[in-house]
């Protein structure tokens, strides 16, 4: 057994995407640490899949069947993180199974407490749901923690595992179940406030998403101009990678095909990350990401954009005028 393990959460539906991720990682990033795969009950054919490549299994149970918000309930299965089972290893990443790894990611490992990135909605205090029904919950939730920090995303997550304690897991358990109610995103409502004052800002660039939404079709057309990116490309919203339509799908796919070549006893050197891009990534913000990608490919003009320019010009008139400024010739 290895000092670090990476780790992803799946059910019986997401198998490829398992693969897809630890081929990604193991091609990509010279992972020398265990890889671990939780899941809530796949098919044995699977199981025995990732057992002969020397990926171990933990079948954890969620501690509800049922969607919370739109969310399906194995995104619960996150609590376990923290459950003392993860204190034979020193250090855990964990990834999301929508990801794709392109370069190494011995950078997360320099963390002392848990870290990840931030979220979209900057503040606590958008992961819970606040309206006339449920406002004196909120309420209780506001008095016992500051909602107005910054919030992170939990498509990444690096720590090392002294930070688990003997009640930790429990404790996630309680919190949920007290304000089930009101999560907006469950399990990422929960570890935000539990972790609320004890969390590190991880680089944009180790979690960097692409969006499912107009953006999402922008930055995947801007990857697909050869844009090397950022070590961890994290697809949210509804456009994934391995839809056929996506233009990342063939960049999916080859990791995909790949995963059987996967072989622990024999490890692949991994891909260095450009130092300049990283840091000129980690500096920006999520939206003058997108500055940045159009200045260096040049691919659209701002007028093109129809009323997502208007919309810029309105309300972010800063990063329309830069956008403006980039692409005078």
């Amino acid at each position: 057994m290895k000092q670090k393990v990476l780790v992803t959460l799946i059910d019986s539906g997401w198998v490829d995407q398992a693969k897809q991720l630890f081929s990604s990682v193991f091609f990509n990033s010279g992972w020398e640490g265990d890889f671990l795969l939780m899941h809530n009950g796949i098919q044995t054919n699977d199981a025995k899949w990732f057992k002969e490549k020397g990926i171990l299994l933990k079948k954890i149970n969620i501690c509800t069947n049922k969607k919370i918000n739109q969310w399906h309930h194995i995104v619960l299965g996150k609590f376990f993180l923290f459950n003392e089972f993860f204190k034979r290893w020193k250090h855990v990443i964990y990834l999301d199974a929508d990801i794709i790894i392109q370069s190494s990611l011995d950078n997360l490992e320099m963390y002392d407490g848990l870290a990840a990135s931030y979220d979209l909605h900057t503040k606590v205090s958008w992961q819970f749901i606040k309206n006339s029904k449920t406002i004196n919950l909120f309420k209780e939730l506001e008095k016992e923690y500051d909602l107005s920090k910054p919030s992170f995303n939990c498509g990444v997550l690096s720590y090392p595992t002294h930070i688990i304690e003997q009640n930790t897991y429990n404790d996630l358990l309680k919190l949920f179940n007290t304000y089930s109610k009101i999560v907006r995103n469950p399990e990422q409502a929960i570890l935000n406030v539990y972790f609320n004052n004890s969390w590190s800002r991880l680089p944009n660039c180790y979690n960097y998403f692409i969006f499912g939404s107009i953006l999402g079709g922008l930055s995947c057309k801007l990857y697909a101009h050869r844009l090397p990116g950022a070590p961890v490309l994290h697809f949210i919203g509804k456009k994934k990678p391995w839809l056929y339509t996506n233009i990342i799908y063939t960049i999916w796919k080859k990791n995909l095909i790949k995963s059987e070549q996967i072989d622990l006893e024999k490890r692949v050197r991994g891909k260095k990350v450009n130092v300049l891009r990283l840091f000129l990534m980690s500096m920006s913000s999520y939206s003058m990401n997108y500055v940045y990608m159009i200045y260096v490919y040049r691919i659209i003009r701002i007028e093109s954009l129809g009323m997502l320019g208007s919309y810029l010009n309105k309300k972010f008139k800063f990063i329309y005028k830069v956008l403006k400024f980039l692409k005078r010739d």
